[in-house]
């Protein structure tokens, strides 16, 4: 790679500053993205709260850039992975190469290199036949000669330990665990249960219940539309004075307190900490919203 300015930018690795429960943390997300904030805060010593403030913090810092889904080439039916070593043939369009090859379908990434080509691409294809087309499409966009090498065969990526899947929305983890494997069913079925009182007496009671539990369902979704109406309007004056959407400040303390109530009221915190990702995600986007428009809340249902 010639001295063309294109070298890649180091301004993050020098800045970041991490100590060993960051550490910590990033290990544990590498080798399991679905990892929960429970077993972040038992592994480091901290409480969920203190524990979520430091993945945001994470975030922000664009040390962790996302959490995604680890998926197997080969099932996929794209079992030809290749690294494609790029040298231009003419040095004064070099800077223009990555921008152009960014796009192509298949180029999964591409990086700078020390020597005599200038990038290295790592690509992937259905067939030896695909990856030539590949290489056609390579060539047919921009000046370059290549150097392809196949991989045979991958015996480990420190990249993707588990290949576990997470959802993100926003930079802001989801912390979704998957479901539980092998769970059984139970139908409940009442005219069945006619032939034992017991059962009978039981099933009564479940209906009544879930008729509570629906009850229940229909005041929270009525109480969280309230919420979110309150919210747009705090989005609105936020925009109107010129305030920035985010405000992280407001972000740890509702951390703090949800926390507080999840564990007076006997639940598991980390419902508290979900239901604040859930509702934290959905007032960024409403304020986000209003402020791309001016502070105009007509741009939201609720004002419609």
């Amino acid at each position: 790679m010639t001295g063309n300015g294109n070298e890649p930018d180091t301004t993050h690795a020098n800045v970041a500053q991490f100590d060993d429960i960051d550490e910590t943390i990033l290990r544990m997300l590498e080798e399991d993205g679905r990892a929960t904030l429970s077993q972040l805060s038992d592994a480091t010593g901290l409480s969920i709260s203190a524990v979520q403030s430091r993945v945001q913090k994470l975030e922000r810092r664009d040390v962790i850039l996302g959490y995604k889904a680890v998926i197997d080439d080969e099932r996929r039916g794209l079992a030809v992975r290749a690294y494609i070593a790029v040298t231009p043939i003419d040095y004064s369009k070099e800077s223009e190469i990555p921008n152009k090859l960014q796009n192509i379908d298949g180029i999964m990434s591409c990086d700078s290199v020390a020597g005599s080509p200038s990038y290295m691409l790592t690509v992937r294809a259905a067939s030896p036949s695909k990856l030539e087309d590949l290489l056609n499409v390579i060539h047919q966009t921009v000046p370059v000669s290549t150097e392809t090498t196949i991989v045979l065969q991958r015996y480990f990526s420190k990249w993707h330990s588990r290949g576990s899947l997470v959802c993100m929305s926003d930079s802001e983890h989801d912390w979704l665990r998957p479901e539980e494997e092998h769970e059984t069913e139970t139908v409940i079925d009442a005219s069945t249960a006619q032939s034992n009182p017991e059962v009978a007496d039981a099933v009564a009671k479940i209906a009544a219940l879930r008729q509570s539990i629906d009850n229940v369902d229909t005041a929270i979704v009525s109480l969280l539309a309230e919420r979110f109406k309150y919210t747009s309007q705090v989005g609105v004056l936020k925009a109107r004075a010129g305030f920035a959407p985010a405000d992280h400040k407001r972000e740890n303390y509702q951390i703090e307190r949800l926390h507080r109530i999840a564990v007076d009221a006997g639940l598991d915190p980390d419902i508290a900490e979900m239901y604040r990702e859930f509702v934290v995600t959905e007032a960024k986007r409403r304020h986000k919203r209003i402020a791309e428009n001016g502070g105009d809340p007509g741009v939201l249902d609720v004002f419609a």
